[in-house]
């Protein structure tokens, strides 16, 4: 019996400019990519952890590969796939879970990519912190709705050039990231700037501040004049012992949640956090981890088929990156050899017969 050839790199996606979030600044995204070939057929999967996002590290993931080989060498085909999906083992670092999901499903999204058959999302686009203006005059001229990071001690320039942006493309739509650093008192400063400015293009608020129990996400939900959007509060770091799935999704009612689907395992786990959200009527919005191309896709296909309508979903920040992998490992050789740092192979495994 013929068994697999697995192969995994690690390797780094640069970005065009220093990348720079609350918890992390970094001018590269570390990754895990895994090609798995058996009889002319090929699958690829990709784990993208990110601390302090993610529980795990690199690291972790690389200790788990034997056993993630292995697994794979029993259900690849995947000819039943949600059989194959059920089988992942809960123990497994949450990248892996959610980028061996993906691989499952791979090679449908790719045929549904080369038929049309992903159809149109409505998505916004993360401008570069510190270089909005440049973005919205450059490469994101054309795009119609952005996130932007927004710090409570810098906010008035960046709303001027957002309002400015607004007033020469009245459909523009945006969302503000505060990465937690806000407070209710400065909610309501900048909503009375935008009722003075005539800025009504907000969608959401996205973590205006630390928020630990259910109790104080309702009360700020309450308490806020801006509609307001929660990711951290849900996450598994989160949450732990601390409080259940679904009594934070009540406490999220008049709000919407942001799902990074890379942070909570498979996709059947993120499909059921999204079904449990819409019986309590809140809106989910996909958003991705800053993966490559193959993360993305499997975002996409996620916002697609059970994300929310109304709101636009966080999965356009591609063009942050000076090089990015082909999608579903297309031309992957070619792209592996442009990459300014080449990728390691840390774990192979050649076919047996």
């Amino acid at each position: 019996m013929t068994s697999p050839s697995i192969t995994v790199w690690r390797l780094c996606l640069p970005y065009k400019q220093w990348h720079k979030t609350a918890k992390i600044s970094t001018s590269s995204r570390d990754l895990l990519l895994l090609t798995a070939t058996l009889e002319e057929r090929s699958w690829v999967a990709e784990f993208a952890p990110l601390p302090p996002f993610s529980e795990e590290s690199i690291e972790d993931v690389m200790a788990q590969l034997p056993e993630v080989a292995q697994w794979i060498e029993t259900w690849i085909h995947f000819d039943v796939p949600q059989k194959a999906e059920a089988s992942i083992p809960l123990s497994w670092a949450k990248s892996i879970q959610w980028g061996i999901s993906g691989m499952i499903s791979s090679n449908t999204l790719a045929n549904a990519q080369k038929k049309g058959g992903i159809q149109h999302l409505d998505v916004h686009t993360l401008l570069p912190p510190g270089d909005e203006a440049h973005a919205l005059a450059g490469e994101c001229a054309e795009k119609t709705a952005f996130k932007v990071k927004v710090h409570p001690d810098s906010w008035e320039p960046l709303l001027d050039t957002l309002r400015a942006h607004h007033q020469q493309h009245p459909d523009s739509r945006w969302v503000l990231d505060v990465n937690e650093k806000g407070s209710l008192e400065w909610l309501y400063e900048v909503d009375t700037w935008c009722k003075k400015h005539q800025f009504d293009a907000l969608q959401y608020m996205e973590d205006p501040m630390v928020v630990r129990t259910p109790q104080e996400a309702r009360t700020l939900i309450e308490q806020s004049p801006i509609k307001l959007g929660f990711d951290e509060f849900l996450q598994p770091r989160r949450r732990q012992e601390n409080y259940g799935l679904n009594e934070g999704l009540e406490s999220l009612k008049g709000a919407i949640c942001v799902l990074k689907p890379a942070l909570h395992g498979t996709r059947h786990e993120s499909i059921t956090l999204i079904e449990q959200a819409q019986k309590v009527g809140v809106p989910v919005v996909i958003s991705t981890l800053m993966e490559s191309s193959i993360g993305r896709a499997l975002a996409t296909d996620l916002a697609l088929s059970h994300g929310s309508p109304t709101y636009t979903h966080g999965l356009d920040t591609g063009h942050l990156f000076e090089i990015d992998l082909e999608p579903f490992g297309r031309k992957l050789n070619a792209t592996l050899e442009k990459l300014p740092v080449k990728p390691v192979v840390c774990y192979s495994k050649t076919t047996l017969t």
